[in-house]
This record gives C-alpha cells, structure tokens and sequence, in this order.
C-alpha cells in the first residue's frame, strides 16, 4: 500500500481532488476533520485543551467553542501550542488507520492536511502532491463553501505556508485552474500512476 500526502493552501481544492482519489479505490484520511472530531469526542484530548486553553473552550453543553478557540490559536499567537495538543492525537489516529487499511488490503492510502508539511515532510508518507490554485479563486471558493468573509480567507491564507517554502518536500504540483472534470483526470491519472 502506497501512501500519499495532498496538501495546498486553502480553497486550492484539496478536498475535491482526494474525492476522486477515493472514488477510485483510495481510503481517504481528512486530518483537519479528523482534528475537529477528535476535539469534540476524545475525553483526553478535551481534558488538555480546557487546561491549556480553559473553559471558554467548550460551550456549557460541552461542544467545542470552535470560534472561541479559533480566536485563542490564530489572532492570539496560540497555534503552536494547539498544535501541540492535537497534532499527538491526529498521527495517532493516523496510524490506526493506516493499519486498517492495510489490513483490507487497500491499494492507496490518502492523507489530506492543510499542515502536512509545516513540521517536514513526514516519513510515512511515500509521495505528496500539493494542489495549486490561484489566490482569487481560492477566496471564491471559500466564500462560497464557508459563507465566509473574503478579508477573513485572505488573512487565513497569509498565515499559511506557500508553495515556494515548501516545494522541496513535495514530489508533484497539480495544477486546479480548470474545471472539475479536468480535476478528476488529474486525480485518475495520479492514482493509476502510484497504484499501477
């Protein structure tokens, strides 16, 4: 089993792309998902982020305070020990996976993280392939998906790592400045490429 990194910066279309990686036979791992899953449901881990972070972190019904939160690592210079907390929690349930997969005899595993690189190019990963995306189309997208603030996209997307930084680590750009089926050839031709 082949294991595949896809990264990019926000709104480049990671999601769609790793889709239809999985549309072919691919197990996808979403790990920001899987981070705020994680977050909500894990009592150890929710133990730490209400030590760390106190109780504003969750609401009086015990949901994550996401916004609160957000405010805490992104506008507060927080992140690293968020990260901190969760990033242990994430490569744990990452493994567990992995495993699974091998177990069913999947030919393709498929890690998707805004963050994959950040920390180096983890060794687990056989090939990684960053999703490349012109900044106005990745505000739109964004907007669009998240009915978010176009100020507020471009202030998330500053704080990221760009493609320039991180282009050492990563084995393939794909390029998504067409359409959606043109996105899926790409995936269909990249899947075949590492499946065989």
């Amino acid at each position: 089993m082949k294991i595949l990194g896809v990264t990019g910066n926000i709104g480049s279309g990671k999601s769609l792309f790793c889709s239809y990686l999985q549309a072919y036979g691919a197990k996808l791992f979403n790990a920001d998902q899987v981070a705020k899953n994680l977050m909500s449901q894990d009592p150890r881990l929710i133990a730490q982020i209400r030590l760390v972070f106190g109780e504003e972190a969750y609401h009086h019904d015990g949901s994550l305070n996401r916004s609160w939160l957000a405010e805490q690592a992104f506008n507060r210079g927080r992140v690293d020990e968020l990260n901190a907390i969760v990033h242990p929690a994430v490569d744990r349930e990452t493994q567990h996976q992995v495993q699974q997969a091998r177990e069913t005899g999947c030919p393709l595993f498929v890690k998707e993280a805004a963050l994959l690189l950040n920390e180096g190019r983890p060794a687990e990963l056989d090939y990684v392939v960053w999703i490349q995306s012109a900044l106005q189309d990745r505000i739109l997208r964004v907007v669009k998906r998240d009915q978010s603030n176009p100020n507020s996209v471009l202030e998330r997307d500053e704080k990221q790592k760009k493609l320039a930084e991180l282009a050492p680590l990563i084995d393939e750009i794909v390029i998504n400045d067409g359409t959606p089926t043109e996105l899926r050839a790409k995936a269909e031709k990249l899947y075949a490429k590492l499946v065989g």
